[in-house]
């Protein structure tokens, strides 16, 4: 594979989708210094990419001048290195975006996929050079949080998952980790969460509002500092065990949606985009929380900073600065 080049506005991305995290992504790659160009089907992108410039320069702490372009399709032998894929969409949508990529592109291209719960393989099988795509997966806003679950099957080539690792800390700010595998492994953590939650409404143990609270007072204050097992150490792992052998029991094992939560699909209360999901909503509140998201996506970063998650990381950091990159 070619060399990285060290000369960062040499080094094109490509980042495809309709969704908020398509913008901020764009914006992760372009704050780092590279030049993005966005396919989107919706105006919506373009002007969150905007709101969140405006954020940057009203933090203050740093000057962000991307080069963002907006383009309608892949010109021949556009000269990227990394293509994005940034939607959840559907199984087909993904393959059939993947085939137009490579067809106008370089051998070298490096392809993410946010893969969530449709395993890797399956976007690799008719690809011309499956080695070169992973799982990609993100959390929003991208560019103000550290997380990136990385995605590699055997057919995956190991160099691409080297460099993306050291890419990922040198020039993103991410923590990343490497998921062995065909999906990665946040998903399914968060839908066990989710339900769990479905459950205890369900039965009548707690309301929406109860959960809400419960998730944010407990564990939304330690999770940013500690993660799940590191937690437990701190607390008393024995206590867990005790607990957990007898809570175990109890857990849900649901197989399908509960009905409650189907009729909200089927009523179409999608959430804020359409004011009512599990609470409702009017204009002023969705502006109202998308600002506050956005706000404490910067102060919940600033304090995770404060209490890295391991002192090896700051080495990794280091020596991911000192790495030229090779690809």
């Amino acid at each position: 594979m070619k060399t990285f080049d060290q000369n960062l506005s040499n080094n094109r991305v490509l980042v495809i989708g309709n969704s908020y995290l398509t913008a901020s992504v764009s914006i992760n790659f372009a704050k780092a210094g590279f030049p993005v160009s966005v396919v989107s089907n919706t105006l919506m992108v373009k002007e969150r990419i905007l709101i969140h410039l405006e954020d940057i320069k009203k933090t203050g702490k740093e000057e962000c001048k991307p080069s963002i372009r907006y383009i309608q399709e892949i010109s021949d032998k556009e000269p990227f290195f990394l293509a994005i894929l940034t939607d959840n969409d559907t199984e087909t949508y993904h393959k059939d975006t993947i085939n137009r990529i490579e067809n106008n592109t370089n051998e070298d291209l490096i392809i993410g996929i946010c893969t969530n719960y449709i395993p890797l393989s399956r976007f690799q099988h008719d690809a011309k050079y499956p080695g070169n795509i992973l799982g990609m997966n993100w959390t929003e806003p991208a560019h103000t949080n550290f997380f990136l679950e990385l995605v590699a099957n055997t057919k995956t080539h190991h160099s691409v998952v080297d460099f993306l690792e050291k890419f990922a800390i040198r020039y993103l700010g991410k923590d990343p980790y490497i998921i062995t595998g065909e999906t990665g492994v946040r998903s399914k953590m968060l839908a066990a969460m989710a339900r769990e939650a479905f459950f205890l409404i369900e039965k009548g143990y707690a309301k929406v509002e109860d959960i809400d609270r419960a998730c944010r007072n407990d564990a939304g204050t330690y999770m940013p500092f500690a993660g799940n097992f590191r937690y437990m150490d701190v607390m008393g792992t024995y206590a867990y065990g005790v607990v957990m052998k007898k809570l175990n029991k109890e857990l849900s094992n649901a197989t399908k949606l509960p009905d409650f939560f189907v009729e909200k699909l089927q009523k179409k209360k999608y959430g804020m985009k359409v004011k009512e999901g599990f609470y409702k909503y009017d204009k002023n509140d969705i502006r109202k929380w998308n600002q506050k998201t956005r706000k404490f996506s910067y102060e919940i970063k600033e304090l995770m900073e404060k209490y890295p998650f391991e002192d090896w990381l700051e080495e990794v950091k280091e020596s991911a600065k000192s790495s030229t990159v090779p690809r």
